[in-house]
């Protein structure tokens, strides 16, 4: 949603079952990564151009992967941990960029993430709401997996 409210054409990967709610988020084209392969999907619809910006948030081999849809002096920006060395020689072959991000909420930030909710750009999309008695059962939710957005917990009920 941050990237299509900065102007962006934004492709999205994520399991069949989520690509219609991913591509009401505002993905212009979800893909299937079961069903596709999302390189071959980026690199045919941008002409074998590759595209300037990629998100990489999984880990394992997918910043490594990163660079296969990277246009020329595009940019990586991975906000996972890497676990295992990984293979940067395709960005260096792109003379592309990597940005390691940890982030850290700043009041500038979070002021202009309010503004977008507030006009309706971002819509945060929370799944569960629990009280904070259940927090154990939230933890447990959250390590399953699969939930498709927010898991918050009501510390005042």
């Amino acid at each position: 949603q941050l990237a299509k409210a900065a102007g962006a054409y934004v492709f999205a990967t994520c399991s069949a079952r989520n690509l219609e709610f991913v591509a009401g988020l505002g993905a212009d084209r979800a893909i299937d990564y079961h069903a596709e392969d999302y390189a071959e999907v980026i690199n045919g619809e941008t002409a074998g151009e590759g595209v300037d910006l990629v998100l990489e948030s999984m880990g394992g081999d997918y910043l490594e992967q990163a660079f296969r849809v990277l246009r020329p002096e595009g940019r990586v920006v991975s906000v996972h941990i890497q676990e295992r060395p990984q293979s940067l020689l395709e960005g260096f072959l792109r003379n592309a960029s990597l940005h390691l991000v940890a982030l850290k909420p700043k009041g500038a930030m979070l002021e202009g993430l309010h503004a977008l909710v507030e006009c309706g750009q971002v819509r945060p999309h929370v799944e569960v709401v629990l009280p904070l008695a259940e927090v154990a059962a939230a933890h447990a939710r959250l390590e399953a997996g699969g939930l498709k957005g927010k898991l918050v917990l009501d510390v005042a009920g």
